[in-house]
């Protein structure tokens, strides 16, 4: 399983996710991720769907498949979306016009996109790097026009999408209508719809129901799922993955070490 995430993190943020699928029977040499683009330093409203970056992930998922001889799966989220959809689309890039090669859909059993850029984010500002009309986040820019053209699912054999009503950073409403959802995987399987979550959470939030998604082989159904995992895999309590769990919305490791909201460098911690 590979993960890709948003420009403004590292590999390393998402432990928390790499010891949950531990527990669920994945070992070591089955997760894989990677730190692409500058890991953050360039500041998020500027940072373009690169080509460098759409080719390190590309390579990621081909060496992975060859390596286990196996095809991968993905889970993509915010901006790491758009990135490994053009990876696995190939075609050629919009800014560099370099060529990426033919579709690498054969290598991927299940595609997870998570609070992702789907059509866009909603506030996006064309005037600002990171929202230009060729290679940004914009409704209508070049890169994702083109990712939303295919009628037919090109991510996988199988693909889903966990979106957010209260993800602050993506939004909701994209392409000047309100029938466009910024999150939406366009031909995905199924989906299921957070009430309460904010962006930053949803990744570790939603773990089981990513399991799920994976586990089975494209018969998942979307779920409302609650905030706290009420009646879920985890109760609230849980001391792992519950709200006030180690890898829980106020824990430790809630999208990093020392970045849960309460932690050290959290919303609400020392250094936050």
């Amino acid at each position: 399983m590979i993960y890709r995430y948003f420009s403004g993190q590292r590999a390393g943020n998402f432990i928390g996710s790499y010891f949950y699928f531990l527990g669920k029977g994945y070992t070591a040499a089955e997760l894989y991720s990677t730190t692409y683009g500058d890991g953050g330093i360039t500041p998020q409203r500027y940072k373009t769907l690169a080509c460098d970056d759409v080719k390190q992930i590309r390579g990621l998922i081909q060496t992975v498949a060859a390596y286990t001889n196996r095809t991968v799966n993905i889970i993509a989220f915010g901006e790491g979306t758009p990135i490994a959809r053009k990876a696995i689309l190939g075609g050629s890039c919009v800014d560099t016009r370099d060529s990426l090669g033919a579709t690498l859909t054969t290598l991927v059993n299940t595609f997870i996109s998570v609070a992702g850029v789907g059509y866009g984010k909603q506030f996006c500002n064309p005037q600002e790097g990171g929202c230009n009309l060729n290679n940004g986040m914009y409704c209508n820019s070049a890169f994702l026009t083109e990712l939303n053209t295919p009628a037919t699912r090109f991510e996988g054999q199988f693909s889903y999408y966990i979106y957010s009503d209260n993800d602050q950073i993506i939004g909701q409403n994209c392409c000047n209508t309100t029938v466009t959802l910024c999150s939406q995987l366009k031909n995905s399987n199924s989906y299921s719809r957070q009430p309460n979550m904010l962006h930053d959470s949803i990744l570790s939030m939603t773990q089981d129901i990513q399991l799920a998604m994976l586990s089975s082989g494209g018969t998942y159904n979307g779920t409302l799922y609650q905030y706290g995992y009420g009646n879920n895999l985890y109760g609230i309590n849980d001391p792992l993955y519950g709200l006030n769990g180690l890898f829980g919305y106020n824990g430790l490791v809630n999208n990093g070490i020392n970045t849960g909201i309460n932690a050290l460098n959290g919303l609400n911690g020392f250094l936050g």
